[in-house]
């Protein structure tokens, strides 16, 4: 009923896409999450969803000699006429599925799906905290992050994350200047020893009362 009239109650908080069905919502947001639940038990390759799984074990079919289509030029041999097609556009150099948005072209559909996922989405939501790249997949800002590993430094005290030793060290010193000025007894802290100090005689004028 939904569908005929033309009504999408559920949105994605992401990229703002409208569904017909709490279902199709939950399966859309796997291109957000990067979740692939649905695994191979043969080769591992993983899915999200179970129909695709389901098209992808029949590669792993063993059907007989007949049911392979060679190929003309190489040799291999194929299910069918259709993964015969697709095979013979490598030979040829073909690739007639273009995106749209920046003209890149790919051998199959399901070559350019991810493209779009990845390149393409309205809405990255996960940024880069050092240089500031957005993604519209956790796993991409994951796999991204990789590239700033020999040159990001950490703090051991807040987690903070600079580019360079010398940033790490001038960072740390903050942290060692307000422990050295921090007032033992309730943890208060002060920028320099002078006004720590006169803290203190609070404190001993207290417990001599």
């Amino acid at each position: 009923m939904l569908t005929h009239e033309g009504k999408q109650p559920f949105g994605c908080d992401y990229c703002k896409k409208r569904f017909v069905s709490k279902y199709s919502l939950k399966v859309h947001m796997k291109i957000h999450t990067g979740d692939k639940p649905f695994a191979c038990e043969i080769c591992h390759s993983r899915f999200t969803q179970g129909s695709t799984l389901k098209g992808h074990m029949k590669t792993h079919q063993k059907p007989d000699e007949k049911a392979y289509v060679p190929c003309k030029v190489c040799g291999k041999r194929l299910g069918n006429k259709f993964s015969l097609k697709t095979h013979i556009r490598i030979h040829a150099g073909e690739k007639p599925f273009q995106c749209a948005d920046c003209g890149r072209n790919f051998r199959t559909k399901n070559d350019l799906i991810p493209h779009l996922q990845l390149m393409h989405v309205d809405e990255k939501p996960y940024s880069c905290k050092i240089c500031g790249s957005s993604f519209g997949l956790e796993k991409n800002l994951k796999q991204h992050m990789t590239v700033h590993q020999k040159t990001i430094f950490t703090c051991n005290t807040c987690g903070i994350i600079v580019r360079s030793k010398k940033s790490l060290k001038r960072h740390q010193e903050v942290h060692e200047r307000y422990k050295s000025t921090s007032c033992q007894v309730c943890g208060r802290s002060f920028s320099d020893k002078s006004r720590l100090n006169q803290h203190m005689k609070d404190h001993l004028e207290d417990h001599a009362e």
